[in-house]
């Protein structure tokens, strides 16, 4: 079964690969290259969907900036979204073994995106900046027997979004590590923050929400 869905897979490549082109050459990410992603992702694991994740990220970004510059906020909008998404399954499942990687890229997309003159990107880049400290965690954490670290796709009952709770359980935590789940939850208080803010601007809040502080543990998968 799995050899059939292989090969309509390889089928499904060649037929749209004249249309991936064309899209390459104006910088759209489309519906198609997105399929084709999407399948990518089903059939990877481990380290390698957490890279792929991040290079998905990269190419609804690029179509985010394109159609900022073109006026068309909604689609960018749309595509801040998916990437925020490709965002939390890195969250969720970067592990050390790749934590240097994740952090140059990281780097990179916020020296790209951060003097883009829209408040939709200033929104955004909390996102990035929580996964890099979800990355400094974890290079400590998993250097440490007696601690664990628990990741989980939940609702923010706050905002009503999607958000990766992260919880370190264990006894004797050293200062670093504490001070990154301190700046994890302040950036993101900061996410929430934004969220109700533009809510309350556009008529879909009341303003008086109060922004969550997080806690639990899980694991979960996206």
């Amino acid at each position: 079964m799995k050899k059939e869905v292989v090969a309509l897979f390889i089928i499904g490549v060649l037929l749209v690969s004249p249309f991936v082109m064309a899209e390459e050459q104006a910088k759209v990410y489309s519906w198609f290259s997105r399929f084709i992603d999407n399948i990518r992702m089903f059939f990877s694991s481990g380290n390698n969907k957490v890279m792929l994740a991040l290079e998905i990220r990269d190419k609804e970004l690029d179509s985010a900036i394109i159609n900022t510059e073109n006026g068309n906020e909604e689609n960018a909008i749309k595509n801040l979204e998916r990437a925020r998404e490709r965002l939390h399954y890195v969250q969720q499942k970067v592990t050390k073994d790749i934590a240097e990687d994740v952090k140059i890229d990281i780097n990179k997309t916020i020296e790209k995106i951060n003097n883009i003159k829209s408040e939709n990107f200033v929104d955004y880049v909390l996102e990035e900046e929580k996964t890099q400290l979800v990355v400094d965690l974890v290079i400590e954490i998993e250097s440490k027997e007696e601690q664990i670290l628990t990741r989980e796709i939940v609702k923010d009952e706050t905002t009503g979004k999607k958000k990766v709770e992260i919880v370190v359980e264990g006894d004797n935590k050293q200062e670093r590590v504490m001070e990154i789940e301190q700046n994890i939850q302040q950036v993101q208080n900061q996410i929430a923050e934004r969220i109700i803010k533009t809510e309350v601007a556009s008529g879909g809040g009341d303003g008086n929400t109060q922004v969550e502080v997080a806690s639990g543990g899980g694991s979960d998968d996206i």
